[in-house]
């Protein structure tokens, strides 16, 4: 093992000897192990014989500290010769292909074991992303519940980056047999991998190198006009506001039970939909149109608390049935708000920031143009508070 010291090599000129030129030899170097002096004729000849000394003193260094550096693992020069010479004959020309080296190899190997080090298992990574998004809405919450709880069979003990898109592929397979199913677990995958990427726990989203789920836009379910009066004219005065804000203003039904009634602005007659009421966390403002103002003119100024009632679901599915109606879609009053305006005002934007929506104009186009007439739509803006049975009654309720 190296000392750490070159030998010294020196030259002394000896003018009184036949051969003037000294060399002076150190034991590391000499052909005997010991100390010795060599004499020359000549400058030039002593300093060629010190040039080639030095030349075999760094190359006896460099063998010394390349054993040292491959002692610890057992191995000797030969070995480390073999080795090299073994990968490039079975790797060399493969490499060759893609203008790589021995050592990109390596150094790819490397780093590839660092974000298998970095990386978690798909279930403890699923925990850690569900905490992380607990302040998200309920319905939200029971998504991801369903998505991982369903995935755990496949992806148990695996690693996240090494879940491949094939792995997903067959997973989908096998837990998703429609479109809708299908995008929805797509969606919940691709944020936790979004979400992962940025804490190292995997170096890229394998959704994205899936074909994306295509659904053709299908009719939305909707209400008739004569549905519309119907459904009014037989509901309660404390759930009325529903069915209001829901058919004339397109609010979502769950955004409507977290509303109160200090977002109505009757001088300025417009709903304010709060962040904090809305699905997508931002607020937005829906304008009272002539026929709903009329409404809450007889219905609403007075009231206070809550736009929806208390025991909201059973009342709300005793009037529907009251009403007739067979069956009730969730956003049906959303539906039909959409088709009505996009068909009696033509303004994509409007529609658009009175809905909330985050998809682009062409998918409110596709869904709802032309699912109602301009006859339609304008008798639709005309429904009054006439189509209520008995005498309008002022409702102050809390």
């Amino acid at each position: 093992m190296s000392s750490g010291r070159k030998p010294e090599l020196t030259i002394v000129h000896c003018p009184d000897r036949s051969k003037p030129w000294l060399v002076n030899v150190p034991a590391s170097l000499s052909e005997n192990g010991k100390r010795q002096r060599d004499y020359y004729t000549s400058k030039r000849h002593a300093e060629a014989r010190v040039r080639e000394l030095t030349r075999i003193s760094t190359r006896e260094e460099s063998r010394s500290d390349l054993t040292a550096a491959l002692e610890p693992f057992g191995a000797s020069l030969w070995d480390a010769v073999n080795f090299f010479t073994g990968m490039q004959q079975r790797f060399g020309p493969q490499l060759e292909e893609f203008g790589a080296t021995i050592d990109d190899a390596i150094r790819f190997f490397l780093e590839n074991q660092q974000e298998r080090a970095a990386s978690c298992e798909f279930c403890e990574a699923a925990d850690e992303f569900k905490a992380a998004k607990a302040h998200r809405r309920q319905r939200t919450k029971n998504d991801y519940d369903h998505v991982f709880g369903k995935l755990t069979s496949h992806f148990k003990g695996r690693l996240l980056r090494d879940i491949t898109p094939r792995d997903i592929e067959a997973a989908l397979g096998k837990e998703c047999p429609g479109d809708f199913g299908r995008r929805k677990f797509m969606a919940v995958l691709k944020t936790l991998y979004n979400w992962s990427i940025r804490r190292d726990y995997a170096s890229q989203n394998p959704i994205l190198k899936l074909d994306p789920v295509e659904i053709r836009p299908s009719q939305k379910p909707i209400l008739s006009n004569e549905e519309v009066r119907q459904l009014l004219s037989v509901c309660s005065d404390e759930i009325l506001p529903y069915y209001l804000f829901g058919t004339f203003c397109g609010i979502r039904p769950k955004e409507l039970q977290r509303l109160e009634w200090k977002h109505v602005n009757f001088e300025e007659r417009h709903i304010h939909v709060p962040g904090s009421a809305s699905k997508t966390w931002e607020h937005r403002y829906v304008d009272i149109a002539d026929n709903l103002f009329a409404w809450l003119d007889i219905y609403g100024r007075a009231r206070c608390g809550k736009i929806c009632p208390g025991d909201f679901a059973n009342k709300h599915r005793a009037n529907y049935k009251r009403s007739g109606l067979k069956k009730w879609h969730q956003d049906v009053m959303r539906h039909t708000f959409a088709s009505n305006h996009l068909a009696h005002f033509g303004d994509l934007d409007a529609l658009l920031q009175a809905m909330g929506h985050r998809s682009s104009p062409q998918t409110l186009w596709r869904y709802y143009h032309r699912a109602r007439t301009k006859t339609e739509a304008a008798d639709f803006w005309a429904i009054s508070p006439e189509c209520r049975t008995g005498e309008p009654r002022l409702a102050a309720l809390s």
